[in-house]
């Protein structure tokens, strides 16, 4: 058996994607296998023994990229999103915005932000206590995405700061929906 065979197998996961570090896995021990048996001569225990061990290995490197990939977009999540509304944060709009902008300067689409504020807000948690104020932010996350199209975003930039980034939408568009969820706030979230 060659001694490269166990060190190339971890190697194909460590630089290359799951799938394609499988198929140069399987490659490499099919390559193997038949040299084995017509070059080398080896027998046929030694010839399971080197494939029960290669797919045994290719199995652990698979579960391991697999868990690190699954970790990965877990960290992604958490290090972009807000933890109590669940939209993006300041991180996540920042990236959406170059983004956004790139997209802006190929082709020419407009884009528009609405920010937005909630007033009175440290009077409600003064008031009603901090898991009111909570929420108070998830609710207002809740009316925004309510009037959000598909290709709207919806970013929490502080604590009761809010931006929409609006693709594909001209400054009037904006305007009126600026002035809908203005309405809308203040029918819904008017503090007594």
């Amino acid at each position: 058996v060659s001694p490269w065979l166990f060190p190339c197998l971890v190697t194909y996961f460590l630089i290359l994607g799951c799938r394609e570090a499988t198929f140069a896995a399987v490659v490499n021990l099919a390559t193997l296998a038949v040299l084995s048996v017509a070059v080398l001569h080896q027998s046929a225990v030694q010839l399971v023994t080197m494939v029960v061990t290669a797919i045994w290995t290719t199995g652990l490197m698979v579960a391991m990229v697999t868990e690190v990939e699954q970790k990965q977009g877990e960290i992604e999540r958490l290090a972009t999103s807000d933890p109590l509304t669940g939209v993006g944060n300041r991180r996540a709009l920042e990236q959406a915005l170059q983004e956004a902008g790139a997209e802006q300067a190929r082709h020419g689409t407009r884009v528009s932000l609405l920010a937005l504020d909630l007033d009175h807000f440290k009077t409600v948690n003064d008031r009603y206590g901090h898991e009111a104020g909570d929420r108070l932010l998830v609710d207002t996350v809740a009316l925004l995405e309510g009037r959000a199209r598909v290709t709207d975003h919806v970013y929490r930039t502080g604590g009761e700061e809010f931006v929409m980034l609006l693709r594909h939408t001209g400054e009037e568009q904006a305007r009126v929906l600026a002035e809908s969820l203005r309405a809308l706030f203040a029918q819904r979230l008017a503090v007594a």
